[in-house]
């Protein structure tokens, strides 16, 4: 819900456009989100701490490279080409990073 509010807020108030950050803390609390969300359904099952962090990585890269594929095919990018390289990468690696950080907050617990 967080970070469909926050996207629907930098929409309205275009703030991915005027403040460089927003897009990049929607995308780390994005993975954060995810991260959480795949922990919970991993709960009960007895894995190692490298495999849950793979398990988590993993699947919340691959909701990151399919809403990347969705906004490209319904054009709700409006990046230039060379740029728009760099801000999907930059946008995987601040779900990853937030994924990342969901799991070694967890195994602090």
């Amino acid at each position: 819900m967080v970070v469909w509010g926050l996207n629907y807020l930098a929409g309205v108030f275009y703030l991915y456009w005027t403040l460089w950050w927003f897009d990049y803390l929607v995308h780390f609390l994005a993975g954060l989100g995810g991260g959480f969300f795949v922990l919970w359904f991993l709960s009960k099952r007895d894995l190692s701490g490298r495999q849950i962090l793979l398990i988590v990585l993993t699947t919340v890269l691959f909701v990151g490279v399919v809403w990347e594929i969705y906004e490209y095919l319904f054009g709700l990018t409006q990046s230039t080409e060379s740029y728009y390289t760099l801000d999907v990468i930059s946008d995987l690696i601040m779900d990853g990073l937030g994924a990342i950080t969901a799991v070694f907050l967890t195994k602090r617990r």
